[in-house]
């Protein structure tokens, strides 16, 4: 057959859809406090495989129920109280949310919620349901994003700690460095920003973007060897004042 293979040309109307899901976008995340009809949220840390993000949810809010298709969350609540999807979290719990699963976090307390990202991608972003009318549209666009007078909304990049919670990182080069300096804190709970956490001895891996507590933690140190074997970076978070819940 000479026919040619057809066509569907980009049209008007396709042009105004994607304007309306997608927002126009910042060029990077640093420097920002993202405004949210639930409160607001901030970057605090960013590499090639990670972008973690402080949430204030102010109480009785809750974000929309979403998903992220192609990327990893884990999430770690440093106060108050909170319940996502049908889990009820207090101060110092976590979760780790796999790439698809539909979520939602709802605040019974004004709270302060870690986020990490992996692999970084805010577009990411699939809003199934939402109580404010921002279902099926993507991610909030620069004219919901704040660059002065930060310091209204505690903002921070990297490590902070306060009167609530402590936030800090640890760098290993290599294993024997992290066999020689690292310091389990029972209490605290630690994420992979860049390479990997060993349990060996009962075959088990905290992968890039992913978060585990220190009692568990102290277990795969008790019943092998807790270790890396490449360079490591670790978020480390912890909760200091359990009456700031």
């Amino acid at each position: 057959m000479s026919k040619r293979v057809k066509r569907i040309p980009l049209s008007f109307e396709d042009i105004e859809n994607i304007k309306s899901v997608q927002r126009k976008q910042v060029a990077h995340y640093k420097d920002k406090v993202v405004v949210k009809p639930w409160g607001y949220e901030f970057m605090f840390y960013s590499n090639e495989y990670v972008a973690i993000w402080l949430l204030h949810i102010k109480k009785g809010h809750s974000t929309s129920m979403h998903c992220h298709a192609l990327k990893t969350t884990s999430l770690a609540l440093l106060s108050g109280e909170a319940e996502c999807n049908s889990l009820h979290l207090s101060g110092g719990d976590s979760l780790i949310i796999d790439a698809g699963a539909f979520h939602s976090t709802k605040a019974l307390d004004d709270i302060f919620l870690v986020e990490i990202e992996s692999p970084p991608n805010k577009l990411d972003l699939i809003r199934l349901d939402d109580k404010y009318g921002r279902r099926e549209r993507g991610y909030e666009g620069s004219q919901e994003m704040v660059s002065e007078n930060l310091d209204v909304f505690g903002y921070f990049y990297g490590g902070i700690e306060n009167d609530r919670f402590s936030i800090s990182f640890e760098e290993y080069p290599d294993k024997d460095e992290f066999k020689n300096s690292f310091v389990l804190d029972s209490d605290a709970v630690y994420g992979v920003c860049e390479g990997s956490l060993l349990g060996y001895g009962c075959e088990k891996t905290i992968p890039t973007g992913e978060i585990e507590n220190g009692r568990y933690l102290r277990y795969l140190g008790d019943t092998g060897e807790l270790g890396i074997n490449r360079k490591t970076l670790l978020i480390k978070m912890k909760v200091l004042n359990a009456n700031n819940l």
